[in-house]
């Protein structure tokens, strides 16, 4: 109750049980989603990606229109169904994660400026990273 006598007026401090019942609640839902929650870790691109089903990760480019194709990746570091977790060494052996291709396209462009001092000498140029977004559809 310290904690919250400094943000909640003293009024209402009288309902102490009632917000313990909610604190109590709210970790208990939050405990129990992520218990029943199936994620993956994956490798693609040199980058390691944390994927449930049905998310839509961004990755770096896979390759030329792939759009509305199928996509698996296979190299699986860990699995985690409802608490029961699988962690391979490095990969783990006949696991895939499958997904489908949602877009492609070109990232913010980032500018950089090459300046010298004293010499006049300045160059400007730009870049636009290229991405694959792909949405998971199933972990086995």
């Amino acid at each position: 109750m310290i904690f919250l006598s400094y943000y909640i007026p003293q009024q209402l401090l009288l309902l102490g049980n009632f917000f313990d019942y909610l604190r109590l609640a709210f970790f208990e839902n939050l405990c129990k989603n992520t218990l029943t929650m199936t994620f993956a870790i994956i490798k693609t691109g040199g980058k390691q990606y944390k994927v449930s089903e049905g998310d839509v990760i961004t990755v770096e480019k896979m390759g030329e229109e792939l759009k509305g194709k199928k996509v698996v990746f296979e190299e699986v570091l860990l699995i985690d169904r409802e608490g029961d977790v699988k962690i391979g060494t490095p990969m783990i052996t006949g696991a895939k994660v499958s997904g489908e291709v949602v877009d492609e396209g070109l990232g913010k462009k980032i500018s950089i400026v090459h300046y010298k001092a004293k010499i006049r000498h300045k160059k400007i140029s730009g870049h636009r990273q290229p991405f694959t977004k792909v949405k998971i559809e199933s972990i086995t």
